[in-house]
């Protein structure tokens, strides 16, 4: 071995915060030895974990103590989430570490932070908090039978109200930006939509407290800040969707995408997660069947297009599956269905899972500040009422 080959190991980065927190792309060298070392769960290392996620693959990585002051606290056995971006185009890249960045100092509780990131060999990463699991993992493998008692529904309570504010963030989040185009400075504002809202997008993070863990938004890979002029006017030809989750509009005819765009998604995702807490990951996975089309065959992932509404043969008009309607008439019926999840499951269907015609007046979803402001009464109604939020109140399913 060499001198040129050497230097480099015992060279490895540093990935460091400013005082003030700012978070930092760091440009390696292609040689550069990254500091990441490997743990076992019986000797102190284990092996690394891995799956491919929104727009990239996520990597479990401890990075060595001694090169990095990313956490304030228990820098030798946390572990960070290394996301290897699907796309080596640096602009894309850098337009969404920014957008995380800025997000990051709102210091949110239910939104992702980007601690830092990097470029080596031409591909983009970024650095995260270790999440134990997605939403839809804990659903399905964490917690597939949830009690129904106070402590369980308390907590969904809490994780929707801090989704909804979280989301209510994304939206209202202002920023000055400048624009030097012209050689003149003017500023304008800007909204932010999030665009993938789904329980592979909400992160679970387990509670050091005992507590029963903590829901994030994170993956924004398609999320985008628009000026005022543009929040509501986006062509829906030019925005990408979830199968499962988008919204009628995304394909109308001449529709428009805008921040309601939110709204709709995180409506699924509420009704899902109430048909786990009444029914656990077995009832939402027959939700989920039963709302695909004949031609998807049996089974719950042979169809990659089952969204919660049906569409006429030329695009101008949609309506809720029948599926989705009796879904959420049966849990209306439920044997353990609350004053709480009644009230719950009409915010859902009244406000949230509205078919929206952009060229005529109508009912409009609410936005996401109206959202979070009526799930945090209900919440708070939960904590001082038991009787509201578990004393069983089915309506009948006729």
């Amino acid at each position: 071995m060499n001198f040129e080959e050497w230097q480099w190991a015992v060279n490895a980065p540093f990935f460091n915060r400013g005082q003030d927190g700012e978070v930092k792309i760091y440009d390696l060298q292609d040689a550069a030895v990254l500091p990441f070392v490997t743990r076992n769960p019986v000797s102190g290392y284990q092996e690394i974990e891995e799956y491919h996620g929104g727009f990239g693959k996520v990597s479990k990585r401890y990075i060595h103590a001694d090169h990095h002051n990313l956490k304030a606290s228990d820098r030798k056995n946390s572990a960070f989430a290394v996301k290897k971006l699907d796309s080596k185009n640096y602009q894309q890249f850098k337009a969404e570490f920014d957008m995380l960045a800025k997000l990051g100092k709102t210091n949110h509780r239910h939104l992702v932070s980007v601690l830092g990131a990097y470029c080596q060999l031409n591909e983009n990463y970024l650095i995260f908090d270790w999440a134990d699991c997605d939403l839809l993992r804990y659903w399905k493998d964490r917690h597939s039978e949830p009690e129904f008692n106070l402590k369980n529904l308390l907590w969904l309570a809490e994780q929707c109200v801090g989704l909804a504010s979280g989301l209510e963030q994304i939206h209202r989040y202002g920023s000055l930006e400048q624009q030097n185009r012209t050689g003149d400075s003017s500023f304008k504002k800007l909204y932010g939509r999030h665009g993938d809202i789904k329980p592979e997008n909400i992160l679970w993070y387990r509670d050091s407290n005992q507590g029963l863990g903590t829901l994030r938004i994170c993956d924004f890979g398609v999320s985008e800040f628009h000026s005022t002029q543009s929040r509501s006017g986006i062509r829906n030809s030019h925005v990408a969707s979830s199968p499962y989750y988008r919204p009628p509009e995304w394909e109308l005819q001449g529709g428009t995408i805008s921040r309601s765009y939110d709204i709709w998604t995180i409506g699924c995702l509420y009704l899902e997660f109430l048909g786990w807490l009444l029914g656990g990951w077995k009832l939402v996975r027959n939700m989920i069947i039963a709302r695909k089309p004949p031609s998807c065959g049996p089974g719950i992932n042979l169809c990659h297009d089952n969204p919660y509404y049906d569409l006429d043969s030329r695009r101008r008009h949609a309506t809720i599956k029948p599926a989705v309607t009796k879904f959420i008439r049966d849990a209306h019926a439920s044997p353990k269905c609350s004053d709480f999840v009644h009230d719950f499951l009409d915010v859902i269907q009244e406000h949230l899972l509205v078919v929206e015609y952009h060229h005529a007046g109508g009912h409009n979803r609410i936005n996401s500040g109206r959202l979070h402001h009526l799930l945090q009464g209900m919440y708070i109604k939960c904590k001082k009422d038991p009787q509201y939020a578990l004393k069983a109140r089915p309506r009948s399913s006729k």
